[in-house]
């Protein structure tokens, strides 16, 4: 008999991950800790999300792969933006019109391309999922980047409250 996971249990489960994620960023030492966490945050999404998509073994074996490399794209794009954004932070105000432009015609040009990528790999997703996985696989994006940036706050009152 399959047990129902509560959206209690899934809250606990994933708060106790979160804190084992959290105490362990700060644990680690050596040349890239950084890197460790990032490892430790990819293996709590991948837990994360193969219980609330309800991946079978057989749609996960085929499904990382194609969610890694949209990943990887969005990721690609966003970091190209958040570079450009970076250079303009100091010099905004002092541009040119014709810089202005082609700041403000990247930033929707990053927009498209984000836009193009996610239609691409839903095309895919749709080929590898029944839509309904498909369906919660964006709910459950949205649901954990939700619980991190929560649990990011949290931890960062409490940080500011020991100060």
């Amino acid at each position: 008999m399959k047990t129902q996971t509560t959206p209690f249990r899934i809250s606990y489960l994933l708060s106790i991950f979160l804190l084992i994620f959290g105490s362990g960023v700060y644990a680690q030492s050596g040349p890239n800790p950084g890197k460790a966490a990032d490892d430790n945050m990819e293996s709590l999404k991948i837990a994360y999300f193969t219980k609330h998509i309800q991946l079978t073994p057989a749609e996960a074996k085929v499904f990382w792969p194609v969610y890694n490399k949209y990943q990887a794209e969005l990721k690609k794009v966003r970091l190209e933006r958040n570079k450009r954004r970076k250079a303009a932070k100091d010099v905004y105000y002092s541009m040119s019109e014709q810089e202005l432009e082609a700041y403000v015609d990247g930033e929707i040009i990053s927009q498209q391309k984000e836009v193009d990528i996610k239609r691409k790999y839903h095309a895919q997703f749709k080929e590898i999922l029944p839509l309904l996985k498909v369906g919660l696989l964006y709910k459950t994006e949205y649901e954990f980047k939700k619980k991190l940036l929560e649990k990011m706050k949290e931890k960062r009152a409490q940080q500011q409250s020991k100060k």
